[in-house]
């Protein structure tokens, strides 16, 4: 008689970006990997309703409702209160998956001691249609880095993108969380949060990306100075030495 296999959560903080997510819920329905449980946190931004009923291919959703809207740091904790797999995944709706992306991390996971696995994933910059307010398309693919994770070289990298990584549910049961005082960087903070205890496996494959669009380089400039904070708000909280401003990236286009 086969095992069975473990449930994984898959937690979809939606903010910002409704017009993104029916791709990153299609690409969850099409995991070649199962049983999957799919937690949609919504903020209460903007709504969803014409989104998720134009969905062709969806998984199974438990829909959960923030209010007032507080981040996506409060969206990741909500979802994990209702989480009930094994193993745990954070996305937002801008995150896409190949369908290979959680067979390859499980199958991978089971012959390590590591609680956390990862893998690569690639920035998927976007153009605007020339028809359509909100209409976007790939243009290239960056793989801006392909690094092993440790407490010291993720100093260096506040940008690490959350979808590559899977989590077993015990490393949040000492209660670690997203830090809700953080609008920026909350994600960067909660790995080197974890990775004061905890080592990352590194699995060197492309399984996800994430999108990137012209307003995304223009809010860079806009919470600059939020970004800031938060990178002195953390260094603080976790005693850390950082440089002035982040290493930059070495980005590698792999494709049109």
């Amino acid at each position: 008689m086969a095992l069975e296999k473990p449930l994984v959560t898959v937690i979809v903080r939606q903010s910002r970006e409704p017009r993104m997510l029916a791709d990153c819920l299609e690409s969850i329905a099409l995991q070649t990997y199962a049983p999957i449980e799919t937690i949609l946190v919504h903020d209460g931004t903007a709504s969803i309703t014409d989104e998720l009923n134009g969905i062709s291919i969806k998984p199974r959703l438990k829909l959960v409702e923030v209010q007032p809207p507080r981040g996506l740091a409060a969206s990741g904790n909500a979802g994990l209160a209702h989480a009930r797999g094994e193993y745990i995944s954070f996305l937002d709706d801008r995150s896409y998956l190949y369908p290979w992306h959680f067979q390859s991390l499980m199958d991978a996971i089971r012959f390590r001691t590591e609680r956390i696995i990862y893998s690569d994933s690639v920035r998927a910059d976007q153009a605007k249609l020339p028809y359509g307010e909100h209409n976007y398309s790939t243009v290239s693919l960056l793989l801006e880095r392909s690094l092993d994770l440790t407490s010291e070289t993720l100093l260096d990298y506040d940008r690490f993108p959350l979808l590559s990584v899977l989590f077993s549910k015990r490393v949040f049961e000492s209660g670690i969380r997203f830090d809700p005082l953080l609008e920026e960087l909350a994600d960067w903070d909660l790995l080197v949060g974890i990775s004061k205890t905890e080592a990352f496996f590194h699995l060197v494959d492309i399984t996800g990306e994430y999108k990137w669009t012209p307003e995304d380089e223009q809010l860079q400039s806009l919470f600059k100075l939020t970004r800031n904070w938060s990178r002195a708000y953390i260094a603080t909280k976790h005693s850390l030495k950082l440089q002035a401003s982040a290493a930059r990236s070495t980005a590698m286009n792999i494709g049109n």
